[in-house]
Order: C-alpha cells, then structure tokens, then sequence
C-alpha cells in the first residue's frame, strides 16, 4: 500500500471531524490565536546587521567582534554646510552649546581645544618615533643648535613674531611639524581652529554621543527630531540631500549609526508593509477572479491571516524579533500558502457540480478526504526546502528559513481545518451557489493531448534545451557588494557619501583588531601595527591610518623611547641648548618645560587623555573583564587595495592578531554564499527526494516529478546568468526554491492523473490546469510584490523568486504531460 492510498482513512478521518465538530474546530483556533498573542506582540524589528553575520567565519565574527565592542565609535555625526565659513564656525558653536544641554547627551565634540594642544606639547619627546628622534639627533649638535636659535630670535622679531611665543618656546627645535600629519590622521582636523573641518572651509562635522544605544529606535527618532528642532531655532535649515549648491544659511543634515538604525528600520518596515500588502491584494484578486471566487475570499483569506499569525508568534518564540532578511517570511507564506485554497476550492466546485444532488457538506469531506494526502506532499516540499536554509551560516537566511517552514506547515493545519470548517457552518449560498459546475478546462486539454501525442519529441526538445542552456547556467555570479544593502536614496547614506566627499572619504576601512588579558601588552602589540601601518603608508600601500600608539604608546614603548633620548644624551642636549638661548639673549625661564622633556621626558597614559581626547581613546581602546582590546584603522590607497590586505593579513596572522573590515567581509560572505548555495541545495534536493519517495513508494510518480524539476533548475541558472541577476545573501533560496515550489504543481498534476483511471493527461490539465495557473500566477505576483521595496536585496529576491515560479510552471505544463504518458500508458494507468 502506498503512502498515497494509506493516507486516505487518515485524511477521512480528519474530514469528517471536520465536518460533523465545525464549531469545535473554530473554537480551538480562536482560543489558540489569542494564547499567540503575547508571543506576537514580544516579535520587534531587528536592524542590527551584525546580527546576520554567519556563524563559523573568522572574518565575519572579527567584524561583529569589532562592532560590538566599540560601541563608542557609535555617534550621530552631524554634518553642517554653508559658503560662508565664518557663520559655519559660529553657529557650529551655539549648535554644540544647544546640544549639550539635551538631557541625555554624554558629549558633543565640534573641535579640538587648547587641552589637546598643551598635551601634545608636553609630550612632544615622548611621541616622537624613531625616524623622528634620528632627525632629533641631527638638530641637535651644537652648530645646527646654534642656527637654529638665530632662525628662532629671527622668527620672533618679525613684524607680528611676538604673537608666537607660545609655540616656539614650547618646540623651539621644531619637532611639531613633524609628527604632525600622524597626529591629525584621526580627523579631518583644521589645525588653525581645531574643528573638524573639510579643506574648502564650507563644511564640518560634528559628533554627538547619547547615553543610550543605537537601536533604540524610538530614542533615536527623538534625538534627530531634538537635533533638527535645534538647529533650526538657531536659524539653520535642515538638509534637504542636495548638496550641488550652498548658500550663506548652514544646513544640517545627519548620519551615523544613530541616523542610520532609524531610516534603516522606517524603510524596511515601509518595503515589507507595501509588499506584503501588493502580495495579499494580488493573490486574493487573483483567487477571486480567475477561479470567479469572489464571494469565497473572505473564507480564504481568514485561514491565511491565521497562519501568518501562527508564524509570527514563532518568530517571537524562536528569536523574539525578525530582521531584514527573515521578514520576508510574510511576503512568501502569503505567496505559497494561497495554493492550497485554490487547489481546495477547484476539486470542491468539481465535487459540487459531479453528483446528482446539491450536497454542499459532502463534497467539502470528499474534496478534503482526496486532497489531503497530495497538500501534505506539495506543503512539505517547499517546507524542506526553507528548513535546508538552516543549514546556512548566514543568521538571515537560517531564521527565514526556519519561519517560512514553519509558516508554510502552519498554513496547512489552517487550510485543512479552518478553511472546510468555515465552510460548513456558512450558508452554502455564500460560497456554493446551486448549480455549480466545473470551470472548462477545454484549453488545458488541448494541451495535454498535444504534449501526449509525441512525448518522446517533447521529451527529446527539452533534452536539447537543457543541453543549450547549461553554459548560460554556468555564468552564474555571486554579487561582490554582499553587505550594502542600504537603498542609495536612503537620506543617512547620502550624507555619509557627502562627509567622505568633503572630507577625503576613506571608504575601504580595514581594522586592525588586537586583544590581550593584559593592558599594557595589548597597547604594546597595538605599536607594532603602527609602525607597520606607517611602513605600508610610506611604501604607498596605505592611504593613512589611525592609531591610538600614535598618541599614547605604551609604556614598554616610552621607556625603549626615552632610553634612546637619553644614549644621544638628552641631558646634553638640554644643557646646549639653554646655553645657545642664553648667549643668543633669550629669557631662558619659557623653554623650561620643552628643556625638563630634554632632560627627562614625562611619561604619558591613557588616564591623561582627560575630557578632551576621550572620545579618541575610546573609539581605539575597549576595556573589559575579558582583558584589552586595541583597533587600529587603516584606509588602503584605492589602486593598491589587494596588495594592502595581503600584508597586513601576512602581518595579522604572524602577530596573531586579526584584520577586518568591509572588504574581507565581503569576501568571507561570498564564499559563503558559493557554499551555502551548494550546501542548501543539494540538502533539499535529498528532503524533497526523500519526501516523494516516502509518500509514493514507487518510481515513477518520483521520476514524474523530479525530472520537470530538474529541466526548471537548469533553466532557471541560465536566466540568471542571460539577465545578469547575480545570487546574493537574500535570494539564495531562489534556487532551491525552483525545487522545493515546483513539487506543488507537479503533485497535484500527478495525483489526478493516477486518479483518472486512464483518461490520460489530458484530463488531468483539463481539471487541474486552471488551478495550477492560478496558483503559480499569484505566487508570482506575490515575489513579485517585493519588486516595489527600495532595498536591492529585497527587490532581486522578490524578482528571482518570481522568475522561479514560473519556470516551474512551464515545466509543469511543457514537460510532466509527456512523461505523464510514457511513465502511465493508458492501458495501466492504476498499475
């Protein structure tokens, strides 16, 4: 007995439970949907990407390693623009004054003040490298001191020179400019000002730190209004995302994780609320008007809201929130899960109009007893398919996985005993009209006799096509740009394009990530990556760097330092100069301090960063129990990006340390996604394999099957390769899904034409073939909903899912007839 036959007394059973307990069964649904609720109601919406990293990948888990821990760098970046630089600064001023009175702002930093300078000054010996303390020793004899005194009483007598005695009696050797640039490479810092300026003067940054985190959605949503609101009574306008002219009026416009985690999630919400509404309409007007089911929609439509509740409440059960990619669940339950009601709906008007007498309760047992066994089938189909997607390292795709499986069998609970119980208690006349009879299927038999009448030459072309299409297939590309997924449009996005326009965008970050129990050892390994940082910079490797070494090395790093001042005879050197002042007429009391570093220089730690510079500590330094962490920034020159990472990964792994970034991350998820794709593949090619075997326990409905399958995969490969439709982390599943969907068609083909007693396939379209059109058409319609969201990845899942459906269906109708005919002559049809 096979699995089809035996499931019958199963399925009766449940159908006629059904039917005699309606109220029961409706009863029991409303109770299970309320106790859903709080599970519902806990589901948010995730927009941290770091929460979709794939698991397993050392380069995916340094990112989200690195993101987490410097929660510091995480800021609303303020950019202010205007032609007229004076009024920038002023208003940059009062705009930081207003801001910092906000309750709940931790910092805002528009400049760097005299503190930072004085620190650096009372240091300078201490931050001065070993090329720097060579050109020290050079400047350093008594003759080049002796010129060096007369450039300086030369400086100071010139007209003016009195207003820079500070700086040259705080660096009368002129060390400054030389650790200058290292210095400034942080920040865009205008070193007249100190504030964070572009070169042109017409725009600069500001950086606001709240006290809560980035994904608190709602407090991000006041801190912009509050920003915005602030700015404007202050007389600025709020940016309008054209930055092609600027008047003398500064404009405020924000971006940063703040900005960021806001837009991300009112888009996001926005896409799925618009395509998941398109996709319900669609798929609702098409049940309705071509099955001419108008009055049945709400009976359908009540079921499919329940299983999409069911699933929901699995979300906030399994994970508590779904993210950018797993909230497509809704858009895929609403597109599959509307093929078992049409499938339901077409066998009980067949039902309807095939017995002599009006008998509205039976034909809903009978139509529930017959189709029950085949639903399961083409259920668990697709529902393998997602559960595969587990099997992804990529959290995105797992957990939609996951939902869409679950959702997918939590519609066939609804459909197989909500849908027929509404049925039964309703007035026949609601969905029923007397004198129903079955839609003609004169079209899809013609059809099938044709396919029939030559199965070996259909057979034979289709052989061909697949043979032509596979090096079509073949071209299939991973996209490169896996993680920008941020719509272009998106305002947060086009001012962060701005600020590196303006000034000098280092898109290509790379960071260096060390981590050590001790301190001092962690700072001491982040030395080494800052000289070779500069090495790499100096070979035109790097662009620049970022480093906290470069402003508070450790202290094994000052003590090497101070040793070497002291074997050229600092001490001397001190001594020299005071002499060479003196006799050059010079009150010497001003440079004692620039003479104490000479002599002895002072050591400096992180603690002495103060106010002023924390900010900069924090974003390089993260303590906690676990010991240290250091980053190091660094932005490869753009011609020279590959040879960049390949020394510094050479270097990471030789220091064992590791490096990150966007572009490793990039290519960490593209294997991942040339994996996954075989991985989750090849998984639910073996379920749905599996699936058939078990329930049919013969070969030829599994042959039936399988090889319009097969035909549909190798089609659907080559359009993506002849469109340019690259697979990425969203529409990965696409390509098993031309598997996992397409059984749902084939089976129910199968099962009527086994059913027919030998009328052939062309009785089997006939009955069936409206509802298979109906059902891959609104499937369609439903990916196809996704097509109207802003975010790419979205859009080219809703398209490759569309473009999937309905090559499943051209197999259905193109290729199954045929093999319908060969594998079941006419005369054995039951065999």
């Amino acid at each position: 007995m096979t699995g089809e036959t035996g499931g019958r007394g199963m399925s009766g059973r449940l159908a006629r439970l059904v039917v005699l307990r309606p109220w029961r069964v409706l009863g029991v649904a409303l109770l299970v949907t309320a106790a859903l609720a709080p599970l519902v109601l806990r589901v948010r919406l995730d927009t941290d990407l770091v929460d979709l990293m794939p698991r397993g990948a050392p380069g995916a888990e340094a990112f989200a390693r690195f993101t987490r821990a410097f929660a510091a760098e995480q800021a609303l970046i303020v950019l202010v623009e205007g032609s007229d630089g004076p009024r920038l600064t002023e208003f940059a001023d009062r705009y930081a004054a207003a801001l910092r009175a906000r309750p709940g702002i931790v910092e805002v930093r528009s400049k760097l003040g005299v503190g930072s300078a004085d620190l650096v000054r009372q240091h300078l010996l201490t931050l001065l490298d070993d090329n720097e303390l060579d050109e020290l020793e050079r400047r350093a004899t008594p003759a080049a001191l002796a010129t060096r005194v007369r450039r300086l009483r030369s400086i100071l007598s010139a007209p003016g020179g009195s207003q820079l005695t500070p700086l040259v009696t705080a660096d009368p050797m002129e060390l400054l400019p030389l650790v200058g640039k290292r210095l400034s490479a942080g920040l865009p810092v205008d070193t007249t000002s100190g504030y964070f300026r572009s070169a042109d003067g017409k725009a600069l940054l500001l950086f606001v730190r709240p006290l809560h985190g980035p994904f608190d959605i709602e407090a991000d949503r006041a801190l912009l209004e509050d920003a915005r609101r602030d700015a404007e009574k202050l007389g600025a306008r709020a940016g309008s995302g054209d930055f092609t002219t600027l008047d003398t009026t500064p404009s405020v416009s924000f971006t940063g994780s703040y900005a960021y985690a806001v837009e991300y999630r009112d888009w996001l919400h926005r896409d799925m609320q618009v395509s998941t509404i398109v996709s319900a309409v669609t798929v609702l007007l098409f049940f309705a008007l071509l099955l001419g089911a108008l009055r049945a929609l709400p009976l359908v439509a009540l079921p499919l809201m329940l299983g999409l509740w069911a699933t929901a409440a699995t979300a906030g059960l399994f994970y508590g929130r779904v993210n950018a990619v797993s909230l497509a669940f809704g858009t895929i339950l609403l597109s599959i899960g509307i093929d078992l009601p049409i499938q339901i709906y077409n066998r009980l008007r067949e039902e309807l109009g095939a017995g002599p007498t009006y008998d509205p309760r039976g034909a809903v047992e009978r139509t529930m007893t017959s189709l029950a066994g085949p639903s399961l089938v083409a259920t668990l189909g697709p529902a393998a398919v997602f559960a595969a997607c587990a099997l992804s390292r990529y959290r995105g795709l797992a957990e939609l996985g996951v939902l869409a499986a679950c959702g997918l069998v939590l519609n066939l609970l609804a459909m197989m005993t909500v849908l027929p119980a509404l049925l039964i208690v309703l007035p026949a006349r609601m969905w029923a009209p007397r004198g129903a009879q079955r839609t003609s299927g004169a079209w899809f038999a013609w059809l099938g006799r044709r396919a029939s009448q030559r199965p070996r030459a259909v057979l034979a072309v289709v052989l061909v096509l697949a043979v032509i299409a596979i090096p079509a297939a073949l071209r299939v590309r991973y996209d490169r740009k896996l993680i920008s997924v941020e719509p272009p449009g998106m305002m947060a996005a086009r001012v962060a394009r701005e600020v590196e326009r303006r000034m000098g965008g280092r898109t290509q970050l790379l960071v260096g990530l060390v981590e050590d129990r001790d301190g001092e050892r962690a700072l001491g390994r982040s030395d080494a990556w800052l000289v070779e940082a500069e090495r790499l910079r100096q070979a035109g490797l790097l662009a620049s760097y970022e480093s906290v070494s470069t402003l508070f090395p450790s202290s094994a790093e000052q003590t090497r330092r101070r040793a070497r001042i002291e074997k050229m005879g600092g001490a001397r050197i001190a001594v020299d100069l005071r002499a060479a002042l003196e006799t050059a007429g010079f009150d010497v009391e001003p440079f004692a301090g620039f003479l104490a570093q000479l002599a002895q220089p002072a050591t400096l730690t992180l603690g002495d960063a103060g106010k002023e510079l924390a900010f900069l500590v924090d974003n390089h330094v993260h303590d906690e129990a676990s010991g240290r962490v250091v980053a190091t920034f660094l932005y490869p020159a753009p011609e020279r990006s590959d040879e960049a990472i390949a020394a510094l990964t050479k270097f990471a792994e030789a220091h064992g340390d590791r490096l990150t970034g966007v572009p490793i991350l990039e290519e960490v998820l593209h294997d991942v996604v040339a994996r996954d794709t075989v991985r989750v593949t090849a998984a639910s090619v073996v379920l749905v394999f599996a699936i058939l075997v078990l329930y049919y326990r013969r070969a030829r409905p599994v042959i039936a099957i399988m090889v319009p399958l097969s035909f549909a995969w190798i089609l659907f490969a080559a359009a993506l390769g002849v469109l340019g439709l690259p697979l990425n982390l969203f529409n990965l599943v696409a390509v098993p899904l031309v598997v996992g969907y397409g059984i749902d068609d084939h089976v129910f083909l199968v099962h009527r034409h086994v059913d027919s007693g030998g009328k052939g396939p062309e009785h089997a379209l006939a009955s069936t073939g409206r509802a298979i059109v109906v059902t891959s058409l609104s499937t369609v319609a439903g990916f196809a909903g996704l097509a109207a969201a802003r975010f790419d990845g979205l859009r080219l899942l809703g398209l490759s899912g569309a473009l999937a459906v309905a090559l499943c269906l051209l197999a259905a109708f193109a290729v199954l007839p045929a093999l319908l005919e060969i594998l079941w002559p006419r005369t054995k049809v039951g065999a």
